[in-house]
């Protein structure tokens, strides 16, 4: 009867996170503040529309992304009228939801109810919704990521050459859908190369795949004399060492963590308790390290922009280090046994240390998606079905924050 009651309500939760996506689809929600820069896009639409794609003026192209999304749209899509991209964005984002329902089922093996809940938490997502709502660019690396995890988790389960080849060749189109996901083609290559018999031919193998499938790159260097758009060259946004963008970057993944920080609470008290002055000392260290950080008012995420809400000056540059040294000590803490999750997050860190300004559209969401489906959380008996109503809670919260955000605290914040 438990059992029932929790499907029951699983399904009924999902079901009204889906219609609340229908309902921010017609009424074009923009709880991110990304449909600013939709102009950029329709520019893009119809940069690409009627011509040779081999004879393209980079220098018209407003974006920091790789093209691949432009490429797939090219040829069904008219930008005098937008509704198949529109409807093309809609399913891409649907699929997006199936197939990491299909994830869960496979890698964690969840009974379908809470697999179909927790799926549907990447519509909870501002960045997912506003991207979906206004056909900009970045659910289409996030749909090619989801179909490179689902070949992983399949190859897993069981061998295949066909999940192998899949598996790269989606790793590889998220990258030139947007060129930071190089971390997920690394990622499976690391996963995939069997380290133990380094020269065997399912070895050689995926080398010569990677190769091929990357070797649509020579076009970029050769065109663009590197991998960034000419836009990004010309600003000077890109490539250039910042480690004082870590501070914010540890912000944004606290907000991922979050939730499973409160459900172990009672472990980080006891750890807190024991090791008052290691974190102390840990803490002074890393006050020292970023002396010299000075908050920007672009970028920096969502809680970095709520503190710019509430304070400035001296106060605000505290609340970002003390709350971004914390943030590490939790990813740590939480995961220090988990190969996968600290590699990813190492992985972001470095990346996103060379990228000026830092988003949170950059990691949401799938860093909540890889913490689900990696971080050995989920399938913990402490980790049950209320603790993803806590998340679903949590993440509504959120949602609805970025909400009032765009429609009410910036305009007020502007006037």
């Amino acid at each position: 009867m438990n059992r029932l009651k929790f499907s029951s309500i699983n399904i009924s939760l999902g079901l009204l996170i889906i219609v609340s996506f229908f309902i921010g689809f017609y009424f074009q929600e923009n709880s991110s503040g990304g449909a600013i820069d939709f102009s950029h896009y329709y520019n893009n639409f119809k940069l690409f529309y009627g011509k040779n794609l081999l004879k393209i003026n980079w220098y018209d192209y407003e974006s920091s992304s790789l093209p691949l999304y432009y490429f797939v749209t090219y040829f069904f899509y008219n930008p005098e009228n937008l509704i198949l991209i529109k409807i093309f964005n809609l399913f891409l984002s649907l699929f997006c939801l199936f197939l990491f329902y299909k994830i869960l089922n496979i890698h964690l093996k969840l009974n379908n109810s809470l697999s179909f809940l927790l799926s549907s938490t990447i519509l909870l997502s501002p960045y997912f919704r506003t991207s979906t709502f206004w056909m900009m660019e970045e659910n289409f690396p996030i749909l090619m990521t989801f179909i490179t995890i689902y070949f992983y988790v399949s190859l897993k389960k069981k061998f295949s050459y066909f999940f192998l080849i899949a598996a790269i060749f989606f790793s590889v189109c998220a990258f030139f859908s947007r060129q930071n996901y190089i971390i997920i083609s690394f990622g499976l290559f690391l996963l995939i190369f069997d380290w133990n018999n380094f020269f065997s031919k399912k070895n050689f193998l995926i080398v010569f795949l990677f190769f091929i499938f990357f070797s649509p790159s020579l076009y970029f260097f050769n065109t663009w004399g590197g991998l960034l758009t000419p836009v990004v060259v010309g600003e000077k946004r890109a490539l250039i060492l910042n480690i004082y963008n870590i501070p914010y970057i540890l912000n944004i993944i606290l907000v991922y963590i979050f939730p499973f920080v409160f459900l172990e609470k009672k472990k980080f008290i006891i750890f807190f308790n024991k090791n008052k002055k290691l974190i102390l000392f840990s803490f002074i260290f890393y006050l020292l390290i970023f002396f010299n950080f000075i908050p920007t008012t672009i970028g920096g995420g969502a809680l970095s922009k709520l503190f710019m809400i509430i304070t400035d000056g001296f106060v605000l540059k505290y609340l970002i280090l003390i709350c971004s040294f914390f943030s590490l000590l939790f990813l740590i803490l939480l995961f220090n046994d988990n190969k996968i999750i600290i590699f990813y997050f190492l992985l972001n860190l470095i990346l996103f240390s060379t990228i000026t300004p830092i988003w949170q559209e950059y990691f949401d969401p799938l860093s909540l998606v890889f913490i689900i489906l990696f971080g050995n959380k989920i399938n913990l008996p402490q980790y049950s079905n209320k603790f993803v109503y806590f998340l679903i809670a949590y993440l509504s919260l959120f949602l609805s924050t970025s909400i009032l955000d765009q429609n009410y605290i910036s305009t007020m914040l502007i006037n």
